[in-house]
Parts: structure tokens; sequence; C-alpha cells
């Protein structure tokens, strides 16, 4: 048994210390041809630049990491729109993403995925459909449909999604944003919660030197709180969202910080002081 442990550890060394380099200066001068290349746990340092190719990942490449420098300077850009023709027809949204991760246990760190076609539809830059992705301090950028994340479990740090119409597409689990005990309360940007609601929570905050943390919902018309039950029986009313972070929710050992409680509290009362009767909701 000692032995096996031994085994699986030098294993793991091994993997962690496998890197190919993809750039004008690497060993591959493209990422998808890297992809074709290494076997699964392997790091590709894309090196600073636009890669202007479409990148599939396919099921058998598991614990493959894409590592950039900086996700400003670090960019893999095509771009597909639904509509465009395809070798049965036009295609269609499924068909366009700039990056298509099929394997588990996929992460991606320091990089812009972006499509670039602009208003043109539907224009995926990123499509998820393996389990237990990880995307740290990455971009993702387009018009319509930027992100969809198919199937899975994934995981968004320090991450920006950015589209003019529609961010994201999809039904799963999704958690977009970093979120701990003690860092004050957290505000919620989501489907049905109101824009202007939200930068008025934000600007009492900034006012009142009360830290808060940001958090992103994937595309669905439930919170999972009793706010939908606001929206549900009051049609047209702004709505927003604190939360608390937790630990161990709706167990007997549930944690949270008395001073994220205190900065909440303080946080809606102070955004009830700034509620003038002329105020409006139309955006």
């Amino acid at each position: 048994m000692k032995v096996i442990g031994v085994l699986l550890f030098a294993g793991c060394i091994l993997a962690a210390d496998r890197e190919v380099t993809v750039g004008p200066k690497g060993q591959y001068s493209t990422v998808q041809a890297a992809v074709d290349a290494v076997p699964p746990r392997t790091v590709i340092h894309i090196l600073p630049g636009v890669y202007k190719e479409r990148v599939v990942v396919p099921y058998a490449k598991p614990f493959l990491t894409f590592r950039g420098d900086d996700p400003l300077t670090t960019v893999i850009t095509n771009n597909s729109h639904a509509g465009l023709p395809g070798p049965k027809g036009p295609i269609n949204t499924f068909a366009t993403p700039t990056v298509f991760i099929q394997a588990n246990d996929f992460t991606a760190q320091g990089l812009t995925f972006e499509n670039s076609a602009g208003n043109q539809g539907q224009a995926v830059a990123l499509t998820i459909m393996g389990d237990r992705g990880i995307f740290r301090n990455c971009r993702f950028l387009g018009y319509q449909d930027t992100l969809l994340a198919q199937a899975g479990r994934q995981y968004f740090d320090r991450s920006q999604l950015h589209a003019r119409w529609q961010l994201s597409f999809d039904h799963r689990l999704q958690r977009f944003g970093r979120v701990r005990l003690g860092h004050g309360p957290v505000l919620t940007r989501g489907l049905g919660l109101h824009p202007g609601l939200e930068e008025r929570l934000e600007g009492a905050a900034r006012a009142a030197d009360i830290p808060w943390q940001m958090e992103a919902m994937h595309v669905t018309t439930s919170t999972y709180t009793d706010v939908d039950g606001a929206l549900d029986a009051l049609a047209g009313t702004a709505a927003a969202l604190v939360s608390l972070p937790l630990r161990h929710m709706h167990s007997p050992s549930e944690v949270c910080a008395l001073d994220d409680i205190d900065q909440a509290a303080e946080l809606i009362a102070r955004l009830c002081l700034t509620l003038t009767p002329e105020d409006t909701w139309d955006r």
C-alpha cells in the first residue's frame, strides 16, 4: 500500500511539471496544434499574442491547463456566428464557439476568449461540456450568447463576462465570483434584478465605505431566494439581492461572519435613506 501511495504522488509531481509553449517563439504556433500533440495533464503556456483560430479540447484530453500571462495581452479569437454557411446548410449557435471544451477538469487562467462576430446574431466565445472546469482571471468577450456552460459544473474566479445582448445561456450550476467570509455582504447581478437599484446599492456602499463582494448569476429566472416570490407577486417591482457569505448552508454547522451581518444591515439602511418619492425605476 505504501508503494502505491508513493507512485501516485510521484505521478502527480511529473504531471505538474509537464508544460509546452504556444507562440511565435514557442514549441507550437497555434493552440490547437498544442492540444492535438500533448497528453492529458499538461500545462499549455500561451505566450502573449492574438490567436485567430477555433480550438477544441476533446473528451480524451482531461486535466489540460491553458495558462496565459495576462488576459489583456493573450487572446484566442474567432468570428463564427449562427447563419454562416456550413456543410449541411447554415450553422446554428452550437457550431459557433471560438473555444469548445469537451474534456473534464479543464483549467484556464490569464486569458481572453473572444468571438468577434459583432452584431450578427448568436456567436459564442466559449462552450464547455466537461465537468469541474475552472476559469481564473479570464475574460469572455462577445456580442450575443458569449458563454455557453452547457453541462457539468464550472467555477469562474475573478473573471469578466462581456456582451451587448445575453451574456450566457444555460440552466446548470455555475458560480461567477469569489465570495469569502468576513469580506462584506454580496451583491448579485443577474436576470430579473434591477440594474439601477443594484447601482444604487453599490453607490451607498462606496459612500459609507462598506466593503462588498460581487457575484454574477448565470442566465436564469430564479435567484433561489425570497426575491423570487417578490418578483412573481409584484410584476414590475424593482428588486435587488443582498446576501451573506455562508459556509455549510442548511446544516447544523452553518457559519457566517458577524461583521458581514452588521455591514449588510447597514448597507440596506443606507440604501433606504437615499430613496425619494421622485425616484423612477424604469431602467
